[in-house]
């Protein structure tokens, strides 16, 4: 009966149909064994690859749509508190000029005044703007409209008021004052309204506004007189458009498109204008909540390398190539 054949040691191989051994050198079993783990880490590698790209990609979903909630959120919240603080500042406001002494409210009715006349300046250059002075019968500021050529095609009054309360008094004085300089348009500029809701109405045929409005009253109420005076000069024909656009001026439906007009423009105004103030701070809040997104991504695709995992190359997270310098060529 043959022998029974000893097992094989770590160095030697046992043929498996005639019992012979065969010694296995050791620069062979290190090539086998390099090869069988290089094999392993690919397996290993495509593995990890397949199963960790989709949990990136859900991980920074995840965080974009949170980001993005938060984010309206927050938005609505802070436009909530910037309406209740502007209606708190109005009525502290009025509180506050009830309590001013005689002399302060003159004083900052000229303050107004100068700021009217500075908003008209800087929107119509080829106008000339005139203010009143103290003292001196009329209203405050005149707006006299020029074409192009710089031929006057009109004027409007211009009265501004800082009071807690609206008088109708202001309505008579001021279409006095119109009538006397024959201006074509009269404006009350005023931080107290008939009806607090409207930035803008016309009463008696006066045009009652707020100081941030004026500007684009002043330019819907050019464009009429501009018209007005080029009718006036179209050759024979001038006594009929003249007598089409001024009764389209005086009529109801020119009012309420100007109306409609301005109180958009109001409200666009103020829509920017908190918008502006609510992205101002979130852009800057938004930027360091992406920039953790993407340092929490760059960590986890180091992680990933540092065990060994081959990952694509992702733009941003990489250092650029080194730059190639030509060596000089050797004389």
């Amino acid at each position: 009966m043959p022998a029974k054949p000893k097992p094989a040691t770590q160095t030697e191989v046992v043929c498996p149909k005639c019992g012979n051994r065969f010694p296995l050198e050791a620069t062979l079993l290190d090539h086998l064994q390099t090869q069988w783990s290089s094999q392993e880490r690919t397996r290993l590698r495509r593995e990890v690859r397949t199963e960790m790209s989709p949990e990136i990609e859900k991980l920074a979903t995840k965080q974009a749509r949170k980001l993005a909630a938060d984010e309206v959120r927050e938005s609505r919240e802070e436009l909530s508190e910037s309406r209740r603080q502007i209606s708190s500042l109005k009525r502290t406001v009025t509180t506050l000029q009830k309590k001013l002494p005689a002399g302060r409210a003159q004083e900052l009715g000229v303050v107004r005044q100068h700021s009217l006349a500075e908003i008209l300046e800087a929107r119509f250059r080829t106008d000339r703007i005139s203010m009143i002075g103290r003292g001196v019968a009329g209203a405050d500021v005149v707006q006299t409209v020029c074409d192009g050529s710089g031929t006057s095609c009109g004027s409007i009054l211009w009265e501004t008021k800082r009071a807690a309360n609206w008088q109708k008094a202001w309505l008579r004085k001021l279409k006095s004052d119109q009538m006397a300089g024959k201006h074509t348009v009269a404006v009350i500029v005023s931080d107290v309204l008939p009806d607090p809701d409207r930035p803008l109405v016309q009463i008696d045929g006066v045009w009652v506004t707020t100081l941030d409005v004026a500007g684009d009253l002043a330019t819907v109420l050019r464009q009429p007189l501009l018209e007005v005076a080029t009718a006036r000069g179209a050759g024979a024909r001038r006594d009929d458009l003249k007598g089409r656009v001024y009764d389209y001026l005086a009529g109801d439906e020119f009012t309420t498109r100007i109306i409609s007009i301005v109180e958009t423009a109001k409200r666009m105004r103020d829509s920017v204008a908190v918008e502006q103030r609510a992205f101002q701070t979130r852009w800057r809040e938004r930027e360091r909540q992406i920039e953790s997104v993407v340092c929490d991504v760059a960590a986890v695709i180091g992680d990933l390398r540092g065990i060994g995992a081959a990952l694509p190359a992702v733009d941003g997270l990489e250092l650029p190539a080194p730059p190639v310098v030509a060596l000089p060529s050797a004389l």
